[in-house]
């Protein structure tokens, strides 16, 4: 496994009307290779209890990009849940608009690199 980036983030999943937040700590954006195949992910640990609060699969043509100058938006489906759960959007929340920037072109990086 290759982490490709990591950083401080806040997690939110949008639950209607509006967004609810999961947690916040480490943000690794990760690549590993499965049977040939190449997987990204996005994982998000809890700071003291390192609980996974996000477990989002990367693929391509996924929608992602900026909303305001401190998050990350993307619709992806949490690996840590079953099977048959349908996609969530999430919104993550980083410190300043320089790591909102570098985490979103760490994710489309990481996007580009899968088979």
């Amino acid at each position: 496994m290759k982490t490709v980036e990591t950083k401080d983030a806040k997690g939110e999943v949008k639950k209607k009307p509006s967004f609810v937040e999961r947690g916040e700590g480490e943000l690794n954006i990760n690549t590993v290779s499965n049977e040939g195949k190449k997987i990204a992910r996005v994982v998000l640990r809890a700071d003291k209890t390192h609980r996974v609060v996000l477990n989002a699969l990367l693929y391509k043509g996924m929608t992602l990009g900026l909303q305001g100058e401190k998050f990350v938006k993307f619709c992806s489906r949490d690996c840590s849940a079953a099977a048959d759960v349908k996609p969530d959007v999430y919104l993550l929340k980083l410190k300043d608009k320089t790591q909102t920037t570098m985490v979103l072109a760490k994710m489309k990086e990481a996007i580009a690199t899968l088979d």
